[in-house]
């Protein structure tokens, strides 16, 4: 084991011991002496030199444990990091798993509105800032999303086939929807469209919509909800507005990214209100035509000829009211049907009013009745036509 140097103390050289070693200095000019004085002094020198060693020994020694404890304590700190990443990783994956748990509650009372809540698809599409139907914001849909996040699993994934490669791939459950089920905005009640306007305002506010267009969007529901069409008794100037709109916003929205931009929704321009009218009265009075011309021929096949047969004139001649050849006039609804179908109906004494919309059984007697054209309103009998 190695002794340090500065303990050892100089031997006395002079001692019995040393004589030999005294020996080799002894001359005639160098006494016992002086051989025992240069003999400490060599050790002394040597003894330095031990010394010196040791101590660079002890330095290198204690660098080398300091650069242990360094390196130890580095690597304890990274473990110490990477564990605690470790677990800011698992507190956010915990976080994002189970969100609802550790959303803080504020500490407020109850709202005087209920929450509205869409689907988990129609609110995917207003954070990409997409076309989303109205439906989604109305009663019905929102009943509908109620009931199926009772049951929802936010990690479901369903597949889907790329119609053109044939690969499929999986997308999450909340992305995807039932077009089947979804009305599109032209089909809409009034009611429900008058009702999902704020919803969806607001829906598009919390999902940091830009305030131009959503003040784009507030000014066109306005100008749809005050508009002079929406006093009108006419069925078919209030179903212009929701096909007007429906078809508007759908435009803009497709504009949006093309290279010639889209405009200001909130501008209503009179001629196209006027347009999208004409489009609706002609299938409107082309359903009505179509219905009742089916029925009637319906009627025809089924029961002997009653004497019906239609003009080629058109509807939009807007013919005059045609009168019956009795002494009392037509119930007014069988007369609204003469004006706007243009079906001429010959009667004989004989003959007999069946419904045009009805399917009822003909019954012969001698005398002719009067039946209303439209079911659900009871029949009276006259004397004579």
């Amino acid at each position: 084991m190695p002794v340090d140097p500065n303990s050892l103390t100089c031997p006395d050289y002079m001692a019995e011991e040393y004589t030999a070693a005294r020996a080799i200095f002894l001359s005639d000019t160098v006494t016992p002496l002086q051989a025992a004085d240069t003999l400490a002094r060599v050790w002394v020198v040597h003894n330095d030199t031990e010394k010196d060693r040791w101590q660079q020994s002890i330095d290198e020694a204690a660098a080398e444990a300091v650069e242990a404890l360094r390196l130890r304590a580095e690597a304890d700190a990274k473990k110490d990091a990477a564990a605690e990443a470790e677990q800011l990783e698992a507190e956010k994956e915990a976080l994002k798993r189970y969100r609802t748990k550790h959303i803080p509650i504020p500490d407020r009372a109850p709202p005087r509105r209920p929450t509205v809540t869409p689907s988990p698809y129609a609110l995917r599409k207003l954070q990409k800032g997409d076309y989303v139907e109205m439906y989604y914001f109305t009663n019905e849909a929102l009943a509908e999303a109620r009931k199926s996040s009772s049951h929802a699993d936010d990690e479901a994934m369903l597949p889907i086939t790329d119609p053109i490669t044939k690969t499929m791939s999986w997308i999450p459950a909340a992305a995807k929807r039932d077009s089947a089920v979804v009305v599109p905005d032209k089909d809409l009640t009034w009611n429900q469209f008058s009702i999902a306007i704020p919803r969806m305002l607001e829906a598009m506010h919390k999902a940091d919509w830009p305030a131009q267009r959503t003040n784009m969007l507030a000014a066109f529901w306005g100008g749809i909800l005050n508009h002079e069409y929406r006093s009108s008794v006419d069925d078919v100037d209030v179903q212009t507005l929701l096909v007007f709109q429906g078809e508007q916003r759908w435009d803009w929205h497709q504009a949006i990214d093309t290279p010639e931009g889209a405009w200001n929704i909130g501008i209503i321009d009179p001629s196209i209100m006027r347009d999208t009218k004409e489009r609706v009265f002609n299938e409107h009075r082309n359903r009505a035509d179509l219905e009742l011309r089916l029925r009637v021929s319906v009627l025809h096949l089924s029961h002997p000829p009653v004497g019906l047969f239609f003009s080629s004139r058109s509807i939009m001649e807007a013919p005059a009211p045609r009168q019956n050849s009795g002494t009392q006039p037509w119930h007014p609804r069988v007369q609204w049907h003469h004006d706007h179908s243009d079906i001429i109906i010959a009667v004989t004494s004989q003959s007999q009013w069946h419904h045009v919309h009805g399917g009822i059984t003909p019954a012969a007697t001698s005398h002719s009745q009067r039946h209303h054209v439209r079911s659900g309103i009871t029949s009276t009998t006259a004397s004579r036509l």
